[in-house]
């Protein structure tokens, strides 16, 4: 078994520098923007994908829905219509493989960033990067379920083998939080270090690995079994992506 990971410089920035999907059943951004409301009337950016194990969906994340345009300059003030606010909330559009036709978007959190589908491919799972919350999606219906509490700033998911646990991987707060797909239910945090980005789960389900942005850029490994975090593999700066070998 390998592990591959990317580095990059951060170069006076946090933001990721490379993006990759990990083992099965996990899915890193697909890409890195700046968040879409920072202006009125700006359109939603997408981050990620991710296909149903059937092939018959293909789930895209965007960070935001469009928002309200901004009032004419020369609008007199007396004249003045009332303006919707903007809505944080971002959006996952199935699209259907067979037709590649989307459908209705689903609401989930404000700025979601990574998405994950278990592997019997019943529920997916979106990180809200700005919530600080993980929305369930039951993809038979599309329906999305209460939002799941983990770490402020969660970055990445990915879904062990047999679909029991999803690991979040949450930068902000440099924990991954395992939750229970059973009962959508949230574990104790697990300490990895400030700037948890991509998280990968070795197809035997023994061991997740973490890439940890801060400097010195490093990789966490976790046992599973016990969810206990090892001794940080050092690597390049700005550890943004990680695979592993089938």
């Amino acid at each position: 078994m390998v592990c591959f990971c990317s580095v990059a410089s951060p170069a006076g920035s946090d933001s990721p520098a490379a993006c990759s999907a990990s083992a099965a059943g996990a899915s890193s951004p697909a890409g890195w923007a700046a968040s879409s409301l920072s202006g009125a009337g700006a359109e939603p950016s997408a981050r990620a994908i991710v296909i149903t194990p059937d092939g018959n969906t293909a789930y895209v994340v965007c960070q935001s829905r469009p928002q309200p345009p901004p009032r004419p300059m020369d609008e007199p003030q007396e004249q003045e219509s009332p303006r919707p606010a903007p809505d944080a909330r971002g959006t996952v559009t199935p699209i259907d493989t067979a037709t590649n036709t989307p459908r209705e978007p689903i609401d989930v959190g404000n700025e979601p960033l990574a998405i994950a589908i278990t592997p019997d491919g019943k529920t997916a799972y979106v990180a809200n990067l700005r919530s600080g919350t993980v929305t369930p999606i039951a993809t038979q219906t599309n329906a999305p379920g209460p939002p799941i509490p983990v770490g402020s700033g969660p970055h990445s998911i990915a879904i062990t083998r047999d679909g029991k646990t999803a690991y979040v991987a949450s930068s902000h707060t440099g924990t991954v939080t395992p939750i229970d797909t059973a009962t959508s239910t949230p574990g104790q945090p697990i300490p990895v270090g400030e700037g948890a980005r991509d998280i990968a789960i070795t197809p035997d389900g023994k061991a997740a690995y973490v890439t940890v942005w801060a400097e010195p850029g490093a990789v966490v490994p976790i046992t599973i079994a016990t969810n206990a975090p090892g001794p940080p593999i050092q690597v390049g700066d700005g550890p943004s992506a990680i695979a592993i070998t089938p």
